[in-house]
């Protein structure tokens, strides 16, 4: 099991891993080939930029969450599914942050565990709650973002590669124009 300590909407620079998202997406347009901007090329191309640069924001399954409590004794713990990629919930939705939960997730069993609680405590069942009601208030508000800034690095793509079309078609053109 590979254990890796994530806090979770911790990181207020979500606006920066997005601008460096747009000019890795604006310097990798720039950098292909010509004849990638082929009719047939480009629509593979197109499809790869996307795979590579747009994100998917990483869905939590609240559904199937459990709680368990430690072979060893030091706790109880909640577990929530998850597929994507955890490392964009340590942003927070917000400029600032205004909360921070220290959890961890299991790339293996795709798995985001919430801080183990000393079995000794009375009130696990209010902290678990509390603390998942505010998971699911952040995950949410974090989606939204996400997902509208994943729509703004898709028009980019299709304006990038517009761009970068128009100019290949223009110099061709031009060479076209001085061999007449």
């Amino acid at each position: 099991m590979t254990m890796q300590k994530i806090d979770l909407f911790s990181r207020p620079d979500l606006s920066l891993f997005f601008e460096s998202r747009r000019e890795d997406i604006i310097r990798y347009i720039k950098a292909l080939p010509d004849k990638h901007f082929g009719n047939d090329q480009l629509e593979e191309e197109t499809k790869k930029i996307r795979k590579e640069y747009l994100v998917r924001m990483p869905e939590l399954d609240f559904g199937n969450r459990k709680r368990t409590e430690s072979a060893d004794a030091r706790g109880t713990r909640m577990e929530i599914p998850y597929s994507g990629s955890a490392d964009l919930l340590a942003y927070s939705p917000s400029q600032t942050s205004d909360h921070q939960l220290t959890d961890y997730f299991d790339d293996d069993e795709e798995m985001l565990l919430i801080k183990e609680i000393p079995l000794s405590t009375e009130n696990i069942t209010a902290y678990f709650d509390e603390q998942l009601a505010l998971i699911q208030k952040k995950h949410k508000e974090l989606s939204t973002i996400v997902w509208e800034e994943t729509d703004n690095l898709s028009d980019l793509i299709d304006s990038e590669i517009k761009k970068r079309s128009r100019k290949i078609r223009d110099n061709r053109d031009f060479l076209d124009g001085l061999a007449s």
